[in-house]
């Protein structure tokens, strides 16, 4: 009978495959809930029909007891105390699965509306971390603007002037390796080097055919872009 309790029309196989992704708190914490939620109405409703039948069957007995006599009325009473029993059995398991397809609706809610917070969770302390990451490296090593920029300049198309922009902490050491820069490119024939404060860390190059992001806020939101497509 409990491999039947719910109607046909509810299924679980998709919800037990939700849980079973959950990770091991998230899915503990649920099935706590859940469970501990069914096993209070369960209870609840048995202690209910139970009383109801005690209650019923004393009172026929007793009834019939009086008018015609105490053995025959209380042998009848148990009688119809325990159709009327049987009838609230039947009740009472009416009710419990409706209780528990009530539940398992609930629950799978509760599963999606997690999935769909942690995923957007997720997504942010990603690119949370990744900022917080460039940016320590970044700020121990001002240097790398100059590997960053010679790496933006060699997708230089050839035969062109080029304007570097820059955060105004870097300028001096961009300015100062500026014939590095240029030697280690021959495609770029001009280069004026343009401080940028909109610029947290990296570069930005603007040549005549387009502009080169090699920004940290490019490459993060290229992170956001790639989390996105893959959700």
């Amino acid at each position: 009978m409990s491999k039947h309790i719910l109607r046909g029309g509810v299924t679980t196989s998709a919800f037990v495959d939700q849980i079973d992704k959950l990770p091991p708190i998230a899915k503990d914490d649920l099935i706590r809930r859940v469970s501990g939620r069914a096993r209070t109405e369960l209870a609840e409703l048995r202690e209910e029909a139970r009383e109801q039948g005690k209650s019923e069957g004393y009172m026929v007995g007793f009834g019939d007891g009086q008018q015609a006599g105490y053995r025959d009325g209380y042998a009848k009473g148990r009688v119809e105390a325990r159709e009327e029993h049987g009838a609230k059995l039947a009740q009472e398991f009416e009710t419990v699965r409706n209780a528990l397809e009530r539940i398992v609706r609930e629950a799978e809610v509760a599963v999606k509306q997690w999935a769909e917070t942690a995923e957007a969770e997720l997504t942010d302390s990603v690119t949370h971390i990744a900022r917080e990451a460039l940016a320590e490296e970044l700020s121990l090593s001002r240097d790398s603007i100059l590997a960053i920029a010679r790496r933006a300049l060699n997708e230089v198309i050839g035969g062109t002037e080029v304007q570097l922009h820059v955060n105004p902490m870097d300028m001096g050491l961009v300015e100062a390796r500026l014939n590095d820069l240029l030697q280690a490119t021959g495609s770029v024939q001009g280069l004026v080097v343009r401080p940028n404060r909109n610029i947290e860390a990296g570069c930005r190059l603007e040549t005549q055919a387009g502009i080169i992001d090699a920004t940290v806020e490019g490459y993060l939101e290229r992170i956001d872009n790639h989390l996105e497509d893959a959700a």
